[in-house]
C-alpha cells in the first residue's frame, strides 16, 4: 500500500461523507474504487445523478474506474479484498 493509494482511498471517503453516507467504504483495487455502503444507503447510491457525480469525482481523485460492491458494506467483509 503506497501513501498514493492511502491518499486516494481518503479523499474518496471524506466526499462520500460530505455527500452524506454513514456507513460505508472505499476498497483500492488495480486503481480501481469498489465503494461499499450499508444495505440502508443502496437507494441513496443509485440515484443516477449521484452515481455520475461519485464516478466523476473519484475519477478526479485518480481512480480509473468506480464501481459498486453488490454485497455492500458489513463490517465481516473487511479482510476479503486485498490491496
Amino acid at each position: 500500500m503506497t501513501l498514493n493509494k492511502i491518499y486516494m482511498i481518503d479523499q474518496a471517503e471524506k466526499y462520500l461523507r460530505d455527500i452524506i453516507f454513514t456507513k460505508f467504504r472505499v476498497r483500492y483495487e488495480e486503481n480501481i474504487a469498489i465503494i461499499q455502503v450499508s444495505p440502508d444507503e443502496m437507494k441513496k447510491l443509485f440515484n443516477l445523478n449521484v452515481m455520475n457525480e461519485i464516478g466523476k469525482k473519484l475519477k478526479k481523485i485518480g481512480f480509473d474506474y468506480v464501481t459498486v460492491d453488490l454485497f455492500g458494506y458489513s463490517s465481516d467483509n473487511m479482510n476479503k479484498t486485498s490491496i
